[in-house]
């Protein structure tokens, strides 16, 4: 079994970037669809080492891209790791003001979600 490593879901991540938004081009939108069944398959098969997944997000919340931080803090409220510091994540990112309307109402509706539970 492949274990996903932080590098790999960058890589993964940047597939989903590129090919997103462009739903006239079909070949985008089959690798933007690849691309997120990869990350899911991959972080499915190791969703019950929790040690590991801690260390694979602890890695990824440092990420210089906004978007990977927001797709792993949501990860980490998924998988219930590294709860705290993926609230922190979200409030940052939130503030910061850097990413789309969507990126941002995401964030918003992720923590009234949370805040909620």
């Amino acid at each position: 079994m492949e274990k996903i490593t932080a590098e790999m879901f960058e890589q993964i991540f940047q597939d989903i970037i590129t090919n997103t938004n462009d739903y006239a081009d079909k070949n985008k939108v089959k690798k933007h669809n690849a691309a997120h069944n990869k990350i899911s398959k991959l972080l499915k098969d190791v969703e019950s080492d929790k040690k590991y997944l801690t260390q694979l997000f602890k890695a990824l919340l440092q990420s210089n891209n906004d978007k990977i931080k927001l797709s792993v803090a949501t990860k980490c409220l998924e998988f219930d790791v590294l709860t705290p510091e993926a609230i922190e994540c979200l409030n940052k990112l939130y503030l910061l003001n850097t990413l789309p309307g969507l990126d941002k109402l995401s964030i918003e509706l992720t923590l009234k979600k949370y805040n909620k539970d």
